[in-house]
């Protein structure tokens, strides 16, 4: 949180997500001699023979709606665009090759809407305000400025941080998704109705131990996935012998009867928990008190 940040000759690595939530850094010098690192319009970047890495925007630039991160610019990295709270359209240039997952975004501001990228941007393309892979098959980061999240068709990956905001109600990932990676649903607090489909046949235990659900959550699995079933409050195999993850938080917490593995019991405000007999393995009690 320091307001200046000096940058010495000798630093040649600044790590991702080091300057995360640096929100208040108005001054950012850098040594005349260290020819890593550059400041342009108030956002710092570092850069090598091949990559230009935008690291940082200054508190100068918080209260901007729009961004164009400029042509030449390879690499996002962790927190990079956490500055931007107001932001409401997003430009992304044809020379971007490397997001880090949703994680660029986090800390960015729920009122962007527009997300737009080149067509002839060899790495990613932009479907319905969505950054996806080229090939479409994974999804990148979804804009925050909406109520409902319908998963494009052809995404198979619903990827890391890739789905957050305080205004999302509604979450519907098809039947062509077959991957929902760790922590993809990030401070959705609102959603009230979950829907997954019947191609998911792998479910980090992690998917929404940061989604900070605050109210009841309705969610659904396709009937006919042949690997997942919703049980009571949670997602379990479809053999139940598996514990995959809660889906609200609750006070007095039953885990069902011929459960052998819990993957995530990750809750908040649990104050008893009940394990059946068939119990064999406890992977993750996440933040119970």
């Amino acid at each position: 949180l320091d307001e200046d940040i000096y940058i010495s000759k000798n630093i040649d690595t600044i790590s991702s997500g080091a300057l995360r939530e640096c929100t208040n850094v108005n001054v950012f010098t850098i040594d005349k001699q260290n020819q890593k690192f550059t400041i342009e319009d108030n956002i710092v970047y570092k850069t090598t023979a091949n990559t230009k890495s935008l690291l940082i925007s200054l508190a100068p630039n918080i209260n901007k709606k729009e961004i164009t991160i400029p042509e030449g610019v390879t690499n996002l990295s962790v927190g990079a665009l956490g500055n931007f709270k107001k932001i409401e359209t997003l430009n992304l240039p044809s020379t971007l090759s490397d997001i880090a997952g949703g994680w660029p975004f986090d800390g960015c501001g729920d009122t962007l809407e527009t997300i737009t990228i080149p067509e002839s941007n060899k790495t990613y393309k932009v479907v319905d305000n969505m950054i996806l892979t080229k090939n479409g098959e994974k999804l990148i980061k979804a804009s925050m400025n909406r109520e409902e999240v319908v998963i494009p068709d052809s995404v198979k990956i619903v990827g890391i941080a890739s789905i957050t905001g305080g205004k999302i109600e509604k979450v519907i990932i098809g039947d062509n998704v077959e991957t929902i990676e760790g922590q993809s649903f990030r401070h959705i607090s609102k959603v009230t109705e979950f829907f997954i489909g019947q191609g998911v046949k792998d479910i980090s235990p992690e998917f929404r131990q940061e989604a900070s659900f605050s109210g009841h959550v309705n969610l659904i699995i396709n009937d006919e996935n042949p690997n997942y079933v919703v049980e009571g409050n949670f997602i379990l195999t479809k053999d139940r012998k598996n514990l995959i993850s809660p889906i609200n938080n609750e006070k007095n917490v039953v885990v069902p009867n011929g459960v052998e593995t819990v993957e995530n019991l990750a809750l908040m405000g649990a104050e008893t928990i009940k394990l059946p007999s068939s119990i064999k393995e406890i992977k993750n009690l996440g933040y119970n008190s």
